[in-house]
């Protein structure tokens, strides 16, 4: 398959973003999954070896295909997509085999995408309509080099050696706010009152994600990322709530879990952490997308979901730069030249889009009318 380059594009209006997004990204969703999946494989090899790569493509597929049963597909149109990517799978790994599985994915969903002929429209209720194969995020940047890092692993205190402690501290001095046995609750409430967290916000509502992606940073361009990428699941899920529970090992025993994780040994040893159906290999190799409870209205304004990040491929490149797992999974970027912010701001502001409808609280709705008026 010829290989999807999206050239970046500069946004200058708002009109000619939600153009682009429609064009470029709602119009190209299998193309762009296709490409996202290949990018995260290939990242992925670099840590492990092709039998978990295999189990992690198995688990993606059956997710996909489970769906697709719901909504589309008859049985013998599910058998014959696992056959083909079983297919693929038992053959010798080479040089093409992510091609080949990128290949599979393209056509699978294209499948799905032509028998149920979605229109996709750019309002939450319309984009969540009918459930589809796969979900569109959005995170905007107010600075162009910013990393997709959550606040635990982000500089300059980096704080990740840390984590269990800020999590114990913050139930133990607000003990009514959270439950002790909702982690991803918690872990959301947290990422609300800005306790850091391995949490990074997204929404499903492109304008949100530009409204955020406009904000002053110094002068400094800003950055709008799209990830087309498996369905967003809801917080029960089980690798959802496995990877907020990391949260809960110390540092030095996370880091032996780490290993044991990359090199597929048996995670049994930490049934005093996760449950039994929790310790798979393949819940922690991948970030992933949550829907959760409205637990603050700023979630339900934002049209919020959360990715969470896992420390696997964590690193610094050759220029300096933190490079996230979630890089690979970003399929396209926008630039927002900062010559520009101020007036996509007030074309925003006439779609509603704006800080006292996106945030509750009376200090911002103080701060959205001395823009107004200052």
């Amino acid at each position: 398959m010829t290989e999807l380059i999206m050239e970046e594009k500069s946004i200058e209006s708002v009109s000619d973003f939600m153009n682009s997004i429609r064009e470029d990204v709602f119009h190209k969703e299998h193309l762009l999954f296709a490409e996202g999946i290949k990018k995260f494989l290939a990242f992925l090899s670099n840590y492990v070896d092709e039998k978990i790569i295999k189990e992690y493509c198995k688990s993606v597929a059956l997710k996909m295909m489970n769906y697709a049963h719901h909504r589309s597909m008859n049985d013998d149109m599910v058998d014959k997509g696992s056959k083909q990517l079983d297919g693929i799978l038992n053959k010798k790994w080479c040089n093409n085999s992510i091609d080949e599985i990128g290949s599979f994915f393209r056509r699978f969903i294209f499948t799905d995408v032509q028998i149920n002929n979605l229109e996709r429209d750019f309002t939450d209720s319309e984009m969540l309509k009918v459930p589809g194969l796969f979900d569109v995020v959005f995170r905007g940047h107010a600075g162009y080099d910013w990393s997709l890092l959550p606040s635990i692993f982000r500089e300059p205190k980096r704080i990740e050696k840390y984590e269990r402690e800020i999590y114990y501290e913050m139930l133990m001095r607000a003990p009514n706010a959270f439950n002790e046995k909702d982690v991803f609750g918690n872990l959301v409430l947290m990422q609300h009152y800005s306790c850091p967290t391995r949490l990074l916000d997204v929404t499903f509502n492109p304008l949100v994600a530009l409204y955020f992606a406009c904000q002053k940073d110094a002068n400094n361009d800003g950055k709008l990322l799209v990830f087309v990428n498996a369905r967003c699941d809801f917080w029960n899920e089980v690798s959802i709530q496995a990877q907020s529970k990391l949260a809960l090992l110390d540092y030095r025993r996370k880091i032996e879990f780490w290993k044991d994780v990359v090199f597929g040994t048996s995670l049994g040893k930490y049934e005093d952490v996760f449950a039994k159906d929790e310790l798979q290999s393949i819940h922690f190799l991948a970030p992933v997308w949550a829907k959760t409870k409205k637990l603050a209205p700023r979630i339900e304004r934002q049209s919020g979901a959360f990715a969470i990040v896992p420390e696997i491929g964590i690193r610094k490149d050759k220029d300096g730069h933190w490079i996230s797992p979630l890089d690979s999974f970003c399929c396209m970027s926008y630039r927002i030249p900062d010559s520009h912010k101020t007036d996509l701001l007030k074309e925003l502001d006439m779609m509603n889009i704006n800080e006292t409808s996106l945030f509750d609280g009376l200090e911002h709705l103080g701060r959205y009318l001395q823009t107004m008026y200052g």
